[in-house]
């Protein structure tokens, strides 16, 4: 029996007892529904409370489709923020199937922004739950495109620059009251003093001037475009205008070519195995796999130690993705894999011996016919040379059938099939214009 404002329609519509269980069900729930609700239980006989106890109920809404926003910086910092609407959502992050650790990037305090690390790539999840519902989405990863190579270089440092990019390299942060030196292999490539570059020898030259720049406003280095002659170990030697020795530090270039498309090759044995192999061109390429989203492990495929080419176990299918990278640029393919769909097999080995032996024994019949006839003639016989053009065709096909050999009413023409379980293979093996000829009077 409900009771006051329970007792209304708008609630009775909703709300539902069930005796044969005890259960109460609230259908559908609405926000009013939520707060503390207390169930005391007494003896329908005497009256006599047996027991009570207390139910915190909290509506919440459902967490909708998590949306993915990522922003580039002009040094090529990448921020990744997650959303989605919903109440009290809780967020986590994955990278390739594991969980993103501090190496890989810095999190905000409500873990929904994150600022990524170095060169990182691969399959970013974003994971959003709360206590009713859960959802996901994942994104491939890749270095900002479009931008420039930008590096720290007021220290010691390891650059990297695009071939045929532009290569920042910011050499001193506040370049007043500082003379600068800078060298390439011990050799000096210019010098910044009162305000003005003035640069030497070989690298005074239209080659290097139309492409190397100093900004005095930011103390950067400029090279555009990069040439693999860029190249190096760089000196910095700074020093006060009065000639005291400010500091100096190494700065080590590497410039190097873009990555190319992915190829991905996909070849098949005799018994099945699936041999996959990715390639692409650029320097030092690294290759990473993923199958439909998380890591390929080794119970999916044995890798090569250059984990270029990898042997697919068993039965493995779905969305296999090579993903490429290097210092400067990354690139990735994902096709849908499946099995393969039989080798060629035995029977196909055992036709073609077929199909020399009866090619063979032609050879030896016209042969055979030529030397009898030859040796049985008298002188004054005339001898007439009759020849035989032979054709023959060997076919051999997939079907889902069992294999079975087919003769047609012409013995110079013979078809076999044979079936393997997906396709039909057809081997046509023609011997065109095959001719024996033998004397005859």
């Amino acid at each position: 029996m409900f009771y006051k404002e329970f007792n209304t329609p708008s609630v009775l519509q909703r709300w539902q007892f069930v005796p044969d269980n005890g259960t109460m069900i609230i259908n559908p729930a609405e926000r009013r529904d939520a707060g503390t609700y207390r169930v005391q239980i007494t003896e329908e006989a005497t009256g006599k409370t047996v027991r009570e106890h207390t139910v915190q109920l909290t509506i919440e809404g459902p967490v909708s489709d998590v949306d993915l926003s990522i922003s580039c910086s002009a040094n090529g910092e990448r921020s990744v923020r997650c959303s989605s609407n919903g109440d009290s959502p809780q967020y986590s992050w994955s990278l390739d199937g594991r969980p993103l650790g501090e190496a890989d990037a810095d999190l905000s305090s409500d873990n929904q922004t994150l600022l990524l690390r170095g060169d990182v790539t691969g399959q970013l999840t974003c994971s959003v739950r709360n206590h009713v519902s859960s959802t996901h989405t994942t994104r491939l990863m890749e270095l900002c495109s479009g931008l420039d190579s930008m590096c720290d270089a007021t220290q010691d440092a390891a650059c990297y620059g695009a071939l045929g990019g532009p290569v920042y390299l910011q050499l001193i942060e506040d370049t007043r009251g500082c003379e600068l030196k800078f060298y390439h292999e011990n050799k000096r490539a210019f010098t910044f003093r009162k305000n003005k570059p003035v640069f030497h020898d070989e690298f005074n030259t239209p080659s290097v001037l139309q492409r190397w720049q100093f900004v005095p406003d930011n103390g950067t280095m400029i090279i555009n475009p990069a040439e693999s002659r860029d190249a190096g170990t760089y000196r910095v030697v700074i020093t006060a205008s009065s000639g005291t020795s400010v500091g100096q530090h190494t700065v080590q270039l590497t410039i190097e070519a873009p990555l190319s498309d992915v190829d991905l090759s996909i070849s098949c044995s005799a018994n099945g195995e699936r041999s996959v192999r990715c390639s692409s061109n650029g320097d030092s390429p690294q290759f990473s796999w993923s199958l439909d989203g998380r890591p390929l492990g080794e119970a999916d495929a044995d890798v090569s130690s250059d984990n270029q080419t990898l042997l697919l176990r068993g039965d493995v299918t779905g969305q296999l993705t090579c993903s490429v990278r290097n210092h400067v640029s990354s690139t990735h393919t994902t096709p849908l894999l499946f099995g393969c769909s039989g080798g060629i097999s035995p029977v196909f080995i055992s036709v073609w011996l077929a199909e020399i032996i009866i090619l063979t024994s032609l050879l030896v019949g016209g042969y055979y016919l030529y030397i009898r006839n030859r040796t049985s003639h008298t002188p004054g016989q005339t001898l007439h040379t009759l020849c035989r053009i032979t054709h023959l065709h060997l076919l051999y096909t997939r079907n889902r059938t069992s294999h079975t050999p087919v003769q047609n009413t012409h013995n110079t023409h013979f078809y076999y099939m044979y079936t393997t379980r997906d396709h039909t293979l057809q081997v046509s093996v023609h011997i065109t214009h095959f001719t024996f000829c033998f004397l005859h009077t």
